[in-house]
């Protein structure tokens, strides 16, 4: 069969697994037998333990929201739209993910310099080591310890919001291993 025949047989598959429980079963299986998904997916997703579950999610969206499918013209661009669009969705996923997580190192570091600069440090030990940091790194610490937000710092040094908060980050972790070097005294 060529791939106007496969296409057309998968679309009367999904037309009648629209009210039939044992085509959406063929259907299903069809899909995963023939790796009708793979290839979208494989565009946004390269690890194959990320395929295998983006392609799970998607036959669960075929299978709970068929419906949603018009029924009309062919079921090609419908199914390999929500294959991407599940793809998209793991990776917006890890990246809110790995955000949090760097936000979350990010906070702990403050706190560790809050508690180490409150415990073993002066204002002036901060100091010197503040003027010890490199530009780049001493000044978007100054403006976050005077309480301005990450978007505040990028706009106005001129740089991305995320590299102001690597920035900070990066500033942070040097203070606190200079206070903990005793590189102040």
């Amino acid at each position: 069969m060529n791939d106007r025949g496969r296409a057309d047989d998968l679309t009367a598959l999904a037309t009648e697994a629209r009210t039939d429980p044992a085509a959406m079963g063929r259907l299903l299986d069809r899909l995963v037998a023939e790796r009708t998904l793979q290839g979208v997916i494989r565009r946004y997703v390269f690890n194959e333990d990320d395929v295998a579950m983006v392609e799970q999610q998607t036959l669960l969206v075929v299978a709970f929201k068929l419906d949603r499918w018009s029924g009309r013209g062919d079921f090609g661009p419908w199914i390999r739209q929500a294959a991407a669009n599940e793809a998209k969705m793991l990776i917006r996923s890890r990246e809110r993910r790995r955000h949090h997580e760097e936000e979350a190192a990010t906070n702990r570091t403050a706190a560790f310099v809050d508690r180490i600069s409150s415990r073993l440090a002066t204002e002036a030990d901060l100091e010197r080591c503040l003027l010890a940091l490199e530009p780049d790194l001493e000044a978007p610490l100054r403006l976050r310890r005077s309480g301005y937000s990450y978007g505040d710092i990028a706009a106005a040094l001129g740089i991305a919001e995320g590299t102001a908060k690597t920035r900070v980050r990066r500033a942070r972790q040097a203070l606190a291993a200079a206070l903990l070097d005793g590189r102040t005294r």
